[in-house]
This record gives structure tokens, sequence and C-alpha cells, in this order.
């Protein structure tokens, strides 16, 4: 994977360039995998966040109301000294038990990636985030193609379709000649 980073000290731009097995974890949660947690007198069953989740808290703007409805849709049950009760009733040092079990399964929920710019010498951990990475690629590609498309039809005065009919390694060959 290659990408490019500002050093937020410097803002120095660096290049990225790693392997993708660099920032992947040994083991993954199964989707109905989950785990039982007791702490001071409470017993739950958590499992661990899943895309719906993530997809349930995307217009939430509040950071906390956020995290809770992502605990409510991950914590599948709540007794405390054998009694059913619900997510508000949680004391503070349990939600955070429960957070860092939730981290535990699923280590590939938040990944970092240590950096070190090489021009003032700055060290931090940057967040990696997937999704952002691929739509970014994903748009370059079709910059990438639109632009090819515009300067065959500019020089040839073909289609957009009868540009795109053509293998990616034709393509290339016109786009050389021109």
């Amino acid at each position: 994977m290659q990408g490019i980073i500002s050093c937020p000290e410097c803002r120095e731009k660096l290049e990225l360039d790693f392997e993708v097995d660099d920032i992947r974890s040994g083991s993954w949660p199964g989707s109905e995998s989950s785990i039982s947690i007791s702490l001071c007198g409470y017993d739950l069953k958590v499992r661990p966040v899943n895309t719906y989740d993530l997809q349930s808290i995307v217009r939430l703007k509040d950071l906390s109301r956020a995290r809770d409805e992502l605990l409510r849709r991950c914590i599948m049950n709540i007794e405390y000294q054998g009694n059913d009760i619900s997510f508000e009733g949680l004391p503070k040092d349990v939600i955070e038990a429960v957070e860092e079990k939730l981290e535990e399964i699923d280590p590939q929920a938040d990944v970092s990636l240590a950096l070190s710019c090489p021009s003032c010498g700055y060290k931090w951990e940057a967040p990696f985030d997937i999704v952002s990475f691929f739509w970014t690629e994903i748009d370059s590609w079709a910059r990438h193609i639109l632009r090819e498309v515009h300067a065959l039809a500019e020089k040839y005065g073909w289609s957009e379709s009868d540009i795109l009919s053509l293998s990616p390694n034709r393509r290339r060959i016109y786009l050389e000649m021109t």
C-alpha cells in the first residue's frame, strides 16, 4: 500500500509504502463470536462491532451518544446479581471494561501507523482508515480513466463507450502515440 501523509509538526509530505501484512492482525473474530465479561457483580455477553453497527451511528454528531449506541448494539445481555438490567444501569467502570474487551476481540477495529518524519524527527501514530484509503484510490483511478477518455476522444473523435471498450493496454498504446 502506498500513500502520502503530512507531518503534524513541520508539514513535510511523507510517502508511505507498506504491506497489508504489516497492519493486519493475526486473529480475526468471527461475525458470530461473543465473549462474557464478569465485573463487580455484572455479567455481560458482548459481540464485536460490525459494519451494520457503524452504519447506524454514521450520522450521529455527538461522540458520547455514538459510543453508547455502539455499546447498546454490541452488548447482547446484561445481568446484575442474576437479574436482567438495561444499558442505562451500567456504571462507568463496567462500560470502560466493555470498551477494552471490544478492542481486544477485534484488534483490526483501530489500526494505527507508527511514523517518524525524516525532516524534523517528530514521531507520532496516525490512524489508518481503510475506507478513506480505498475511496481515495477508487477516485484516483476513476479520474485517471476519465483523463484517458478525454485525451483519446479529443485526438481521435471516438466515443466514451468505444474508448472504454478498448483494453487498458491498447488504450495506453494509443495514448503513447498522441
